[in-house]
């Protein structure tokens, strides 16, 4: 893999969720981390659960240092609070 250039981020999908209705007050709680094995991509695992959207960030801590992985937690959750305020 590492030979091949891996993405930096790969999403999948491996069921379908429904387009949720967007309605006033939707804000984002955080974003939830989760070590990985020696992988060298994020992935994003997004589910659903009592009603709300969950987007698990799964990571591995060999490629990753805490401080870098944080940053990128926040800046997750920054785009998916503008992309809120746009809907």
């Amino acid at each position: 893999m590492l030979d091949q250039h891996p993405p930096s981020l790969v999403i999948t999908n491996v069921g379908t969720i429904t387009v949720p209705a967007v309605v006033g007050g939707l804000h984002v709680t955080g974003v939830r981390l989760a070590p990985l094995g020696h992988v060298p991509m994020i992935f994003a695992v997004v589910s659903r659960y009592q009603g709300r959207l969950a987007v698990d960030l799964t990571y591995s801590t060999a490629w990753y240092t805490d401080q870098q992985i944080q940053e990128f937690a926040r800046r997750v959750s920054a785009g998916m609070e503008n992309l809120l305020r746009t809907a």
